[in-house]
C-alpha cells in the first residue's frame, strides 16, 4: 500500500508540488505569526524580568482609574521614602519618577519610536536597586547630565560627552551624555528610547517636584519578606500600597462571530453553488458558445466541489472586503470629523507619540498673526463607572475655532463647569440636558457633574467635553494635546507660526487640508499592511483552484477525448477549462464580498462610540476585487487548460478502457502507457498492462475507436434525447 501511495504521488508531480506549496505557505503564515507574538512576549518578559529582578517590593499609589499597566495612580510625597527606609528589614529603598522625555537627533528631528514610547526616568544610584547597567561613561551626577540607552546611542551615533537636546512637557533643554546604559543584556526597552537623569533633574524635567511615582525596596538577606511587606504596609498612608510584582497586560482578539459566519456560509454554499454557478455561467455560455456551456455545466455538476474549491478564495476576499469597508469608513470619518469639527486655519500637534511643551501655547498666542488660540487638553476620567477620555478646550472665542453642532443645550454652559456629551453617548446611556451624572478623577476623586449640552458625534472632539478651567481643577499635569489657531489663512501667518515653533522639533503645524491628508495617509498605511497579509491567503486559494482544475481534467480524460473525437478544437478545450475556472473564482468572490461587506458594516457599527461615525461601502473598490478575482481565475486555469488541450485523443479515450486494478495509480499508469497500436485501417487497439496469476507482467490488447467508430459516436450523439452537452456525450459513449 505504501508503494502504491508513493507511486501515485509521483505520478502527479505537479499536483503534489502545488498542494505542498499551498501547505507550506499556510504553515509559514501561521508559524510566522506565532514566532512574532512569542518573540514580542519573550522580549517584554526578559526586559521586565531584568528591570524588577533585583526588587523585592514596590511602593506605589493605589489605582484610581483603570487597572494594570494602564492604571492612573497618584504620585507619592518624597518624604515617604524616609518612612520606608526606616522599616525593619529594609536594606535599600530608592524612589523614582518616570514620564515623557524625547531625544532630538543630530539632524534636528525628534527621534521617533512608533508606539514604543520615549521614556524619561530617574537614575537609581544604588546598584542593589538599579536595573540600568552602565556600559560606557558613568551615571548622571549634575543637573546637566543624562544617560542614554544603548540602542538609541548606536542607531543615531551618539557617544559619551556629546550634547543632546531633550523634549519634555516643559521647555526644551540640552544635556551632556554622561553614560550609555543597558537593561541587563538588552540594548533598549523593546524599541523605546530612555533618558535617565538624577532624581532632582528628573523631577524638574517631568514636572514632579517633591514627588515620586514609586519606591523600589530590597530587603535584608535572610529577613522574612512577608513580615517586611506587612510592616511597610502598616507604615504607609491611605491610598498607597506595597506590591510584590508587576503584571503585564494581555490583549485577546476574539473573532467568534466571524468564525461562526464562515462556518455557516461553508455549510450553506453547496446548496447555492449550482444555481449561482448557472447564473454566473450564462454570460460565458453566450460569449463562448459550446465551450462556455460545457464549462458552466462542469461547475454545476458537483456543487460540493465547487463550494469547497471556492471556500478559500471566499474567506480571503471576505476579509479583504471587510477591511475595505472599515478603511473607507475610517477615512471618511476622519476627514468629515475635521470638516465638521474644526474651523481653525492651523492645527498644531505633536509628531508621533510625543507631547507638546506647555510653553507652546504662550509662544504662539504672542504672534500678531494669530487672532484666536484654542488649547485642547485630554486625559482619562471615569464616567458613570466606565473609564473614558475627557477633552477640554479653552472657551474664549471657541466658536472661531471649533464647530459644535448642538442637538440640545448650549456651549455657553462650559464656562459654568457643565459637561457636554455627544449624541451617541446620550442615546446609549439615556441622558439628557440637565441630568447629573457621577464622575471620578484620579486627583480629586468622585464628583457629580451636570449635562449642559449634547452635540453631534465627532471623532476629533470625542464623547465628553469640558472647559480648560474645569480641567485644570481636576488634573495636575496640563500638557496640551493640540492647538487650534485662527490666522486668516494667509501664507505669511503660517510661516510666522512655523518659525516661532522651530525650537520645538516635535511640534508640527498643519492646515486643515494637510491634517486631513495625514489622517487618510495613516489609515492607508495600515490598510496596505493588512492587504499584503491577506494577499497570501488569496494566493493559497488560487493554488487550490489550480489543483481542483487539474484533478477535474484527469477525471474527465475520456470525456475530453470524446469531445476532441467529435470535433472540438484545442482552443475550445482551453476555453472550456478557463470558463470553469472563472465561474469558480467569481462564485467565491461574490460570496466573499457579500459576507465581508456585512462583516465590515457590523464592525463599523460597533465602533461608533470610538469615533467611526460614517459607514461607507466602497462599491467601486469591491467591483475591482470581483474583476481581479475573475482575472486570477483565468491565470489559475492556464496550466490545466493547456494540459487538457494537449491530451492525445486516442490515449484520452482509452484511459478508462483497461481493467481498473490498483486505484487511481493504475488508471494514471494506463493513461500514460497506453498509446495505441494500429493493426490496420479498420482496427485500433490499446495495450493494457496487467499481471498473470503468477505475478508476471502482461499486456492485453483492448480495441478502441476507429474512424468508423468515431462516426458512429457522432451519429449516436445526434440521436440521444438527453438534454445537455455533457449528458449527450455520455449517452453517445455508452452507445
Amino acid at each position: 500500500m505504501g508503494n502504491v501511495t508513493i507511486k501515485g504521488l509521483l505520478a502527479h508531480k505537479l499536483r503534489l508540488m502545488l498542494t505542498a506549496l499551498a501547505i507550506v505557505l499556510g504553515v509559514t503564515f501561521i508559524s510566522g505569526t506565532f514566532v512574532l507574538t512569542d518573540t514580542l512576549h519573550n522580549t517584554f518578559s526578559v526586559l521586565f524580568g531584568s528591570v524588577y529582578q533585583k526588587i523585592d517590593f514596590q511602593v506605589r499609589g493605589v489605582a484610581q482609574l483603570g487597572s494594570g499597566a494602564n492604571a492612573t495612580r497618584n504620585e507619592l510625597p518624597e518624604s515617604l521614602l524616609t518612612t520606608v527606609r526606616r522599616v525593619p528589614g529594609v536594606a535599600a529603598a530608592e524612589g523614582g519618577v518616570e514620564g515623557y522625555a524625547q531625544f532630538v537627533a543630530r539632524d534636528g528631528q525628534p527621534i521617533q519610536t512608533g508606539s514604543a514610547g520615549t521614556l524619561g526616568v530617574s537614575y537609581d544610584p544604588d546598584q542593589q536597586v538599579s536595573a540600568l547597567h552602565i556600559i560606557a561613561g558613568g551615571p548622571p551626577v549634575t543637573s546637566g547630565d543624562v544617560v542614554m540607552d544603548a540602542g538609541t546611542a548606536q542607531k543615531y551615533h551618539f557617544t559619551v560627552g556629546q550634547r543632546v537636546r531633550v523634549l519634555s512637557a516643559g521647555p526644551v533643554r540640552t544635556f551632556t551624555i554622561s553614560g550609555i546604559a543597558e537593561f541587563g543584556s538588552a540594548g533598549n526597552l523593546a524599541g523605546a528610547t530612555l533618558a535617565a537623569f538624577t532624581l532632582p533633574t528628573a523631577q524638574a524635567v517631568l514636572q514632579e517636584a517633591g514627588q515620586l511615582d514609586f519606591i523600589d525596596v530590597v530587603t535584608v538577606p535572610g529577613a522574612s519578606k512577608p513580615a517586611v511587606q506587612r510592616d511597610i504596609a502598616a507604615a504607609l498612608p491611605a491610598g498607597v500600597q506595597v506590591v510584590t510584582g508587576l503584571a503585564l497586560p494581555a490583549i485577546a482578539l476574539v473573532g467568534v462571530g466571524a468564525v461562526g459566519i464562515f462556518v455557516g456560509v461553508a455549510m450553506l454554499s453547496p446548496a447555492i453553488a449550482r444555481p449561482l454557478s448557472s447564473v454566473i455561467g450564462r454570460p460565458l455560455a453566450r460569449l463562448f458558445g459550446e465551450p462556455g456551456k460545457l464549462g458552466r455545466e462542469n461547475s454545476m455538476r458537483s456543487p460540493r466541489r465547487t463550494a469547497q474549491t471556492a471556500s478559500a478564495l471566499m474567506v480571503g476576499l471576505a476579509l479583504v472586503a471587510a477591511m475595505s469597508v472599515f478603511g473607507a469608513s475610517l477615512s471618511r470619518s476622519a476627514t468629515s470629523s475635521v470638516d465638521q469639527a474644526i474651523s481653525a486655519d492651523l492645527i498644531v500637534s505633536a509628531t508621533g507619540t510625543g507631547q507638546l511643551s506647555q510653553s507652546v501655547p504662550a509662544r504662539v498666542s504672542a504672534l500678531p498673526a494669530v487672532t484666536v488660540t484654542t488649547t485642547v487638553y485630554r486625559s482619562q476620567f471615569e464616567f458613570a463607572g466606565s473609564l473614558a477620555t475627557l477633552t477640554a478646550v479653552s472657551t474664549p472665542q471657541l466658536a472661531d475655532t471649533v464647530i459644535l453642532r448642538m442637538a440640545a443645550g448650549s456651549p455657553a454652559t462650559l464656562a459654568q463647569g457643565d459637561l457636554l456629551i455627544d449624541s451617541t453617548t446620550a442615546k446609549s446611556k439615556h441622558l439628557s440636558v440637565g441630568d447629573t451624572v457621577p464622575v471620578k478623577f484620579a486627583l480629586t476623586g468622585p464628583a457629580n457633574v451636570r449635562i449642559g449640552g449634547i452635540y453631534q458625534a465627532n471623532a476629533l472632539i470625542g464623547s465628553y467635553l469640558v472647559s480648560a478651567g474645569f480641567f485644570g481643577s481636576h488634573f495636575s499635569n496640563q500638557t496640551p494635546a493640540a492647538l487650534l489657531l485662527r490666522t486668516g489663512g494667509s501664507g505669511a501667518a503660517d510661516s510666522d507660526v512655523t518659525r516661532a515653533l522651530a525650537p520645538f522639533p516635535n511640534a508640527q503645524v498643519q492646515t486643515r487640508a494637510q491634517f486631513e491628508q495625514a489622517q487618510t495617509a495613516s489609515v492607508n498605511q495600515l490598510l496596505g499592511l493588512v492587504y499584503a497579509l491577506l494577499a497570501l491567503a488569496v494566493l493559497i486559494a488560487l493554488i487550490g483552484i489550480v489543483n481542483t482544475l487539474m484533478l477535474s481534467v484527469f477525471e474527465r480524460t475520456r470525456e475530453i477525448g470524446l469531445l476532441r473525437a467529435v470535433g472540438m478544437k484545442r482552443r475550445q478545450v482551453r476555453t472550456m477549462i478557463r470558463s470553469e475556472a472563472v465561474i469558480l473564482a467569481i462564485f467565491g468572490a461574490v460570496i466573499g464580498i457579500i459576507v465581508g461587506t456585512g462583516m465590515g458594516v457590523a464592525l463599523v457599527s460597533s465602533l461608533k462610540q470610538q469615533g467611526i461615525t460614517d459607514t461607507v461601502v466602497p462599491a467601486s473598490q469591491l467591483v475591482v476585487f470581483l474583476v481581479l478575482a475573475a482575472l486570477l481565475g483565468l491565470l489559475a486555469a492556464s496550466w490545466p487548460a493547456r494540459r487538457a488541450a494537449r491530451l492525445d485523443v486516442l490515449t484520452a479515450i482509452a484511459a478508462q478502457l483497461c481493467p481498473h486494478r490498483g486505484g487511481s495509480h493504475q488508471a494514471e499508469d494506463t493513461q500514460h502507457r497506453s498509446f495505441g497500436k494500429y493493426l490496420g485501417p479498420e482496427r485500433t487497439v490499446v495495450s493494457c498492462p496487467g499481471r498473470d496469476p503468477h505475478g508476471a507482467r502482461t499486456e492485453s490488447d483492448q480495441p478502441i475507436m476507429t474512424a468508423s467508430v468515431a462516426g458512429a459516436v457522432v451519429a449516436r450523439a445526434r440521436e440521444c434525447p438527453v438534454p445537455g452537452i455533457t449528458a449527450t456525450l455520455r449517452c453517445a459513449a455508452a452507445g
